[in-house]
């Protein structure tokens, strides 16, 4: 402190060091439909599965149906967007179709 103003380093700690983790590999994903699943629940922590539909009949392209608990939620396309790389780049999937259903109570509709 000095000259009446307080000078704050926001640095962590860490910051700068080489810093080495031990980690415990606790299961493998090889399964193609669990990889998939995985993936969705890495992006959407919030959304059960169970409200998820997911068509992956060919190996080129994925169909989600995306619930609408995350229609409104803040990032929604950076999460579509992350889930698409991640699905091209562990599953190997070309095409990436995201389906979003509006109709009825979501539309002010009784």
């Amino acid at each position: 402190m000095g000259g009446g103003r307080v000078r704050v380093d926001m640095n962590h700690p860490y910051a700068g060091k080489t810093v080495v983790y031990e980690v415990i590999v606790k299961k493998r994903i090889t399964d193609h439909d669990e990889k998939i699943r995985a993936l969705i629940r890495r992006r959407m922590p919030k959304v059960p599965l169970e409200k998820t539909k997911i068509n992956a009949e060919d190996t080129k392209k994925i169909t989600i149906e995306i619930p609408k608990e995350i229609f409104f939620a803040d990032g929604v396309q950076l999460v579509k967007f992350g889930l698409a790389k991640d699905l091209k780049k562990y599953v190997g999937f070309e095409e990436i179709v995201f389906i979003e259903r509006y109709s009825g109570e979501l539309l002010g509709e009784s």
